[in-house]
């Protein structure tokens, strides 16, 4: 487990100033075990790095974080874990040792953060200007960054929000327990439903529209906002699509739902 969480965080970014001695920076590695209960929540807070979670048979909820800091900062990140009625907290932050003033060159320092969950626990998930992404999760995912892109697989429902980052989602079920909301400022949005797939879908954007079904279109006079509604296989569960400016895709996935990835 520990080594396949490693793996997942070795795509985080490492972002050095042009010209930046390397040598001045180390990257520490850390690893804490939650116990939970699978009908219960997970709560991730961390503003300062990416945070990418797998969903799987597991029974304990693993955090993994890589922690890029300057060797003359003396401030240590933690892992800060509040249980709560529904589950748990889990943020990221630094101990701020008195009369320490932050430098100029400690800036470029991050905590990337890997989490591995039970596959039907409920996720929350906040980032500031960081990327999202999310794997094999059944139950529900509320993801949001300001600034950050989002990635979503998986087959439960999504609510996922950015400022001005772009929003992938891929869902691995053919219909699902909860509605879907997407929404973006300025991002582009891309949204696949496996082939067979039932959903009402409502799409909202002054950008392009790019569809694999048929979808009516409205658009009042002398305004850039569409407003379209597609109508996929049977209908069912509703999936909202909203970008104020950006591109939305609404696709189709032909892969077995097992195989989707």
């Amino acid at each position: 487990m520990a080594v396949a969480l490693i793996a997942l965080l070795a795509g985080g970014a490492v972002l050095f100033a042009e010209g930046q001695d390397l040598s001045n920076w180390s990257i520490e590695q850390e690893r804490t075990e939650h116990e939970i209960e699978a009908s219960d929540e997970v709560q991730i807070v961390n503003p300062w790095g990416a945070v990418n979670l797998r969903a799987g048979d597991g029974e304990k909820v693993v955090v993994s974080t890589v922690n890029q800091r300057h060797r003359e900062d003396p401030r240590e990140s933690n892992v800060y874990v509040q249980e709560i009625p529904s589950g748990l907290i889990i943020r990221i932050g630094f101990d701020d040792p008195p009369g320490v003033e932050e430098r100029s060159e400690w800036q470029a320092r991050r905590v990337d953060v890997g989490v591995f969950v039970p596959e039907g626990l409920a996720v929350s998930i906040r980032t500031t200007d960081n990327e999202i992404e999310v794997r094999n999760l059944v139950g529900r995912a509320d993801l949001e960054s300001t600034t950050g892109d989002i990635t979503f697989r998986g087959g439960g429902g999504l609510r996922a929000r950015s400022d001005s980052g772009s929003i992938f989602a891929q869902f691995h079920r053919s219909d699902w327990p909860l509605p879907v909301e997407i929404e973006t400022r300025s991002g582009d949005i891309r949204a696949e439903l496996l082939e067979g797939a039932a959903a009402t879908a409502h799409v909202e954007t002054r950008g392009r529209i790019t569809t694999d079904f048929s979808i009516a279109i409205d658009r009042a006079a002398g305004s850039r906002l569409k407003n379209a509604r597609a109508t996929i296989g049977a209908g069912g569960q509703t999936l909202r699509l909203a970008s104020h400016s950006g591109a939305v895709r609404l696709l189709t996935l032909i892969v077995p739902e097992e195989s989707a990835d």
